[in-house]
């Protein structure tokens, strides 16, 4: 594969929603061992990769993840103006094989990759479960690069949330709907539990998003006995999240138990957050690095998690970065053959050093 194009088509190709990583990893392998890397898998499907003259004293470990967050079985991507899309159709799978492509083209350009570690990690898309569940001491490099940020190269990301799911569920009773009223109507508790959430994070630093909602239903014309409902918080802050957490905990109690319902509140950790100055050497020989190839650099702060919130909270500082995509997640999606030539140049580079 001459063009780091045909390479991200091929993979784009192989369908790999999370929990279906298997081709995909199957490919990687096969790429892997023709390069003459030392490969192994866990019983996940998470794969760790390295050269045969490691060193794990001046390594780098680079990260990327095999799974996509919906499945694109039977795309079509096409080429415009040097820039691959979706079919719109499907979404292009971009996050993260455009990562995966630039790796391995990266690789099999460079002329010496004496020190080189890898992991490709599964289920990242569904809460990072393939680095959670990863044995860490597999892992013998103390620095990662995690190309895993949607934007351009050059983009880096100095600091990450804390985040956590919260899974409410709220009991009362099954009433006909002739006689329904506030009291026991889990949809109306859950409602005001919602809104009193709402309005109390925009002055505590604290991001709030509500993913998903169900409850038994009987129709229009009946209440139903529970509704469940699970949100996502974030915050830059690990105290002012556990301090929102504990009072919203409460409240959503008190407000149950005024209507007369039950209420079960389970707290799921899904990342760790990280913080970096720009000043810190790591950082700053990324800089250095996209300085050489003629890229400017971004530094930012970003809501979203990745694996390197996983392996930081593991003492392996990882920083997320930039790698091309655009509109990810969705059938818009698409990434440029140019930046994808480019973050090649940049691993390229960082391989040979």
């Amino acid at each position: 594969m001459k063009k780091i194009e045909d390479l991200f088509i091929k993979l784009v190709k192989i369908d790999s929603p999370f929990g279906f990583e298997k081709k995909m990893g199957d490919f990687v392998i096969k790429e892997l061992k023709k390069l003459n890397l030392i490969v192994k898998q866990d019983k996940l499907g998470n794969i760790i990769a390295r050269s045969r003259k490691f060193n794990p004293k001046d390594s780098i470990l680079f990260c990327a993840h095999l799974d996509t967050v919906k499945s694109n079985k039977g795309i079509k991507p096409r080429i415009k103006n040097e820039v691959i899309y979706s079919d719109g159709k499907h979404i292009l799978g971009a996050d993260n094989k455009a990562a995966i492509a630039e790796i391995i083209y990266a690789l099999k350009k460079t002329k010496d990759f004496s020190n080189v570690e890898l992991l490709f990690t599964v289920q990242e898309e569904n809460g990072l479960i393939g680095a959670k569940n990863l044995d860490q001491k597999l892992i013998k490099s103390k620095k990662a690069l995690v190309l895993d940020y949607s934007f351009p190269p050059g983009y880096i990301v100095l600091e990450t949330p804390y985040a956590v799911i919260l899974e409410v569920e709220i009991s009362g009773k099954t009433v006909h709907g002739a006689r329904a009223n506030p009291n026991y109507n889990v949809i109306g508790v859950s409602g005001t539990c919602i809104s009193s959430t709402t309005t109390d994070v925009a002055d505590r630093g604290i991001n709030y998003n509500i993913g998903e909602i169900s409850s038994d239903r009987f129709g229009v014309n009946t209440a139903p006995s529970k509704v469940v409902f699970k949100s996502g918080l974030r915050s830059f802050s690990y105290k002012k999240l556990r301090d929102f957490l504990d009072k919203n905990k409460k409240d959503l109690e008190e407000e149950a138990l005024e209507r007369n319902c039950k209420i079960s509140i389970k707290e799921i950790e899904v990342g760790s957050g990280y913080s970096y100055k720009k000043d810190d050497e790591f950082i700053k020989m990324i800089i250095n690095n996209f300085r050489k190839i003629n890229i400017e650099t971004k530094l930012e702060n970003s809501m979203g998690l990745s694996d390197a919130n996983v392996l930081n909270k593991h003492g392996i500082k990882a920083i997320e970065i930039g790698y091309g995509p655009k509109n990810v997640h969705s059938n818009k999606e698409s990434v440029s053959i140019r930046e994808m030539e480019k973050m090649s140049e940049f691993l390229i580079d960082i391989f040979q050093a």
